[in-house]
């Protein structure tokens, strides 16, 4: 970002959050990407910025769904919406266009790659409104101009609408739907207006292409140049700006149905930043203005103040919008100093001069200046009507101008009063009552006593003032002696005279009540069958007064209870208690009821016949009923019952029941005994019979038939009609187990059934050894061992040529026993004789080992030793002149001659010395070693050659 003063600059506004700092020209490319602190802009040079690709971010806010579209930093790239319907994104410029300066804009623009016809749609805009920079407009035909009150701006538009809505006009009818064109557009109504003065076709989208775009604005005589693809428009735009001189900025797409990706490339952007505005308005609380509105204007981020004015009648309460002191933003502030409008009082107090007291007070409030349209004069007729008296009134009879002073009035009044004479008589009345109330004599009338006072009534309260009364004559009422009445008694004998009755003393009126004298009675209720009391009623009442009780209500009760009435001495009209002093009685005698009803009883016999797990073994047996009555009289009162002897109607006893033989199955009971003596007091006789399954056996037999004997038993119970769950299969598999092979098996697959009574049944699993074959090889061997008296070896060992023997043996698998065969030979039966050799000077036991016929397997292996015994010879004396030692060599190798050693491996002796010359063992585990190694090199070697 350059400045053309040499200075770079990035904005910062309180509204966006954008911060800013002064760097120098040289260190701008260095500080692209930085957010640096605020310093104030103070001319409009150093107001006018350059906008690069790299700056983009710090600049433009992204909307919408722009905003889901990060910004392409390789190839400075912004997608406002990718290529599905029903999207809308816009770029907004942070800050505003100073509309009095020029500014150029260049850039490229994809539309998409898709026409109208196939799809494709809807719009790119350029708006510009006076209004704050964070107001979007309404996306699709209105191009994003459309909503925003004073907009205007130019639109490249790829989708044609016939009709318009509330936010845009039709397209022009110069247009058809296969055409895009550019034009202007007025918004300043609110509504989108394309200007088809000089609107031109474009091309249709295509290719994701990339087409430049540049818009150029003349700040001196507002006409506004755009050149997109070749082509030009011009429209002067002073009359859409009108006296507005910063404007928000943005760019904005927009899809429908019909969908593009449609892209900005921002390759440069130089504008003259606008200033702040602030507005002070002065206004009353409903928001009235009071003074006229102070505008101010300055840079972005220097500070401006605004003061509170002074106002005639008002107060000031509070600042509302922006602070009173604060620095510019891009946005036009509003604030707003709020005042009240000051009050006056005026007090108008009614006096009452004759009690002193206020009788009410008047608060009148208004407007300062104002006149009140209030009077006393309403009010004063009014406490005259009650009775008051004007005295005086100082608030003035036309009303009264408030001021900011608390003025007072008074209105002066008191009370009017009238004089009457008041007559009063003060009577006496003796009443003789029943104590029901009733009239027992007439009342007694005494002569009045009169008196006489003044009276003096105030008008205004209502309140009356007494004088005393005077009497016209007396001021006693004499006593009053109650008069006689037979078999009354009063409550009181006499009234009392009265003394010093006056006017205030009321009415005298006084009761006498009489009483009838307390006169009794009792009736009592007599169980006639058992001679017991069963209640008795108390009762009382006022002599010669009628009793209101009755006993038939009483009688019915005890007739529910199954009685009978027998007598009843009660008056039907009720006792009359006409004789003083006499305690009258009376009796109610009740029987008790009963029923006679004959009962009938039948006595059943049944046997059930069950297998033990209860289930049905035959059908139940059911014995004649034997029947019996008797006749059963009831109290009715009690409901005790008397019952007679039963009667039988027919027999009287129940016969032998034999059980029914059923196959495999034993009852426990062979019949059911007979039943006598039955009777109606008998319970129905129940009997059950349970069949128990007859055991049934069975026995499995394992035999081995190849030593024919009894390997194992297996006895085996049920019952009868049962399947046993016994199986031979895992017996043979244990025999199998030990060697045995199955032969043949009886036994059912399913087990045995039990099905033929007291009949054991025989099963028998035969079995036989199982036996496996094999081939044993026996090798017999023999050696002749030469050794000297000494143990020494003479002559190297004799082995013959050993003789082999093969025979099958084979193996009983149950008892490991092993049947031999006869051994076969492999390489003759015979041995040769074998010649000892000759030794110079020795002489050997045998001369020979005789053949060795009938050799077998069974013969063990042939060992034989020749012993040599030395021949002595002479000795020569030797003289002195030769005397020489003798020497006898004591191996026949000294002696010059060599023994012939048989070319095949040695059998080693049985000896276990040493040799002394060489240290060597002998023994015959090292000749059979050394044979088998021979015999074993000679097959080889024969293997090879039939081989080859």
């Amino acid at each position: 970002m350059k400045f053309k003063t040499g200075i770079a600059l990035i904005l910062s506004a309180t509204t966006i959050g954008i911060e800013t700092r002064l760097i120098t020209t040289s260190a701008a490319a260095d500080a692209q990407e930085e957010k640096t602190p605020t310093h104030a802009l103070n001319s409009v040079t150093q107001r006018t910025v350059t906008v690069y690709p790299t700056d983009f971010l710090t600049y433009f806010q992204r909307n919408g769904s722009a905003a889901n579209f990060n910004y392409d930093t390789q190839n400075f790239v912004q997608t406002l919406t990718p290529n599905t319907k029903d999207q809308s994104g816009n770029v907004t410029l942070k800050t505003k266009v100073d509309m009095s300066q020029n500014f150029t804009l260049s850039g490229s623009i994809n539309l998409g790659n898709k026409s109208s016809r196939t799809g494709g749609a809807d719009v790119v805009g350029f708006l510009f409104h006076p209004g704050n920079t964070d107001v979007v407009g309404v996306k699709g035909g209105a191009a994003g101009i459309g909503g925003v009150q004073g907009a205007f701006g130019f639109k490249l538009d790829t989708y044609y609408n016939y009709d318009g809505d509330p936010y845009f006009y039709p397209d022009p009818s110069e247009f058809s739907p296969s055409q895009a064109y550019g034009a202007f557009v007025d918004g300043t109504s609110g509504v989108a207006q394309t200007l088809e003065e000089g609107a031109q076709p474009i091309s249709q989208p295509s290719n994701n292409q990339f087409k430049s775009l540049k818009m150029s604005y003349d700040g001196t005589s507002k006409i506004m140049t755009v050149a997109y693809d070749g082509k030009i428009w011009q429209q002067d735009v002073s009359d859409l700006i009108g006296t507005n001189q910063s404007m928000a900025f943005s760019i904005s797409a927009s899809t429908g149905d019909n969908f593009n990706l449609q892209q900005l490339q921002l390759s440069n952007f130089q504008y003259t930043i606008a200033q702040g505005t602030v507005h002070a308005n002065y206004l009353d609380e409903n928001g009235q203005s009071l003074k006229a509105t102070i505008t101010t204007s300055g840079d972005i981020d220097t500070l401006y103040t605004t003061n509170q004015a002074t106002i005639s009648g008002y107060t000031f309460e509070r600042v509302t919008g922006a602070a009173h002191i604060g620095t510019y933003q891009a946005n036009v502030q509003d604030v707003n100093y709020i005042y009240k409008r000051n009050q006056g009082f005026a007090t108008i107090t009614y006096i009452d001069d004759t009690t002193g007291q206020v009788l009410t007070q008047k608060e009148i409030t208004g407007a300062t200046g104002e006149t009140t349209n209030y009077t006393t004069k309403t009010d004063i007729a009014t406490f005259l009507s009650k009775g008051y008296q004007y005295v005086s009134d100082n608030f003035p009879k036309v009303g009264v101008v408030l001021s900011d002073q608390h003025q007072n009035f008074e209105v002066h009044l008191t009370h009017q009063s009238i004089k009457t004479t008041e007559n009063k008589q003060v009577k006496e009345v003796v009443h003789y009552q029943y104590e029901n109330g009733k009239q027992a004599l007439n009342d007694y009338l005494a002569i009045p006593l009169k008196f006489t006072r003044t009276i003096t009534t105030d008008q205004a309260t209502g309140g009356k003032t007494y004088g005393n009364w005077l009497a016209a004559k007396e001021t006693t009422f004499n006593k009053v002696i109650s008069p006689t009445l037979k078999g009354l008694t009063p409550d009181a004998s006499q009234i009392a005279a009265i003394d010093k009755v006056t006017g205030d003393t009321a009415d005298i009126d006084k009761t006498v009540v009489y009483r009838a004298n307390h006169e009794e009675a009792s009736v009592d209720y007599l169980d006639d069958t058992t001679h017991q009391t069963l209640t008795v009623k108390d009762l009382s009442g006022d002599f010669g007064a009628s009793d209101a009780y009755r006993t038939a209500e009483m009688i019915q009760h005890y007739r529910a209870q199954g009685y009978a009435l027998a007598s009843d001495s009660y008056p039907t009209s009720g006792v009359v208690y006409d004789e003083d002093g006499v305690v009258k009685h009376y009796h109610v005698h009740l029987a008790h009821q009963t029923n006679a009803k004959s009962e009938a009883k039948i006595v059943n016999e049944t046997v059930h016949y069950q297998y033990q797990n209860g289930s049905q073994a035959a059908d139940d047996y059911t014995a004649s009923p034997l029947r019996f009555t008797r006749t059963v009289i009831s109290d009715r009162v009690t409901g005790n019952q008397i019952k007679g002897s039963w009667t039988p109607v027919g027999e009287t006893t129940f016969g032998t029941v034999t059980s029914p033989s059923i196959q495999g199955d034993t009852p426990d009971q062979s019949q059911i005994d007979a039943v006598l003596f039955v009777s109606g007091d008998s319970t129905d006789i129940v009997k059950t019979v349970i069949y128990a399954a007859n055991p049934e056996k069975a026995r499995v037999t394992y035999l081995d038939d190849t030593r024919d004997k009894i390997l194992s038993s297996q006895e085996l119970t049920g019952d009868f009609g049962t399947r046993d769950n016994y199986k031979t299969d895992e017996t043979i598999k244990k025999y199998q187990g030990q060697g045995y092979a199955l032969v043949s098996d009886t036994y059912p697959k399913t087990g045995v059934i039990y099905d033929e009574d007291g009949r054991v049944k025989y099963y028998e699993v035969h079995l036989s050894h199982d036996t496996v074959k094999s081939i044993e090889t026996k090798t017999v061997y023999e050696v002749v061992h030469y050794v000297y008296q000494n143990g020494d070896k003479a002559v190297t060992d004799f082995v013959a040529i050993p003789l082999e023997f093969t025979r099958t043996v084979a193996t009983d698998q149950a008892t490991g026993d092993k049947t031999d065969g006869d051994w076969i030979a492999s390489s003759g039966t015979s041995f040769d004789k074998v010649i000892s050799p000759s030794l110079k000077n020795y002489t050997p036991d045998e001369p020979q080992v005789a053949a060795i016929d009938k050799v077998s397997g069974e013969t063990k292996d042939i060992v034989k030793t020749i012993v040599y015994t030395k021949v002595p010879r002479p000795v020569k004396m030797p003289t002195d002149k030769d005397k020489v030692v003798p020497h006898y060599p004591s191996q026949p190798s000294e002696s010059g001659h060599k023994t012939q050693t048989p070319s095949v491996p040695v059998i080693a002796q049985a000896s276990k010395k040493e040799l002394p010359d060489t240290g060597a063992k002998s023994g015959i585990s090292e000749t059979i070693f050394g044979v088998i190694i021979f015999f074993a090199t000679a097959k080889w070697l024969k293997f090879r050659k039939n081989q080859e």
